[in-house]
């Protein structure tokens, strides 16, 4: 179980860098609609 959250929270992590970094930018993010579309 510990191993499973430990994963989720790492791709979690690094989704929300990875989001940050490419649409950041001083910049907010778009609403969750937007990015999904």
């Amino acid at each position: 179980m510990s191993r499973i959250l430990v994963v989720i929270v790492a791709m979690f992590a690094v989704a929300n860098l990875s989001a940050c970094g490419s649409m950041g930018k001083g910049k907010a993010p778009p609403p969750a609609e937007a990015v999904y579309k």
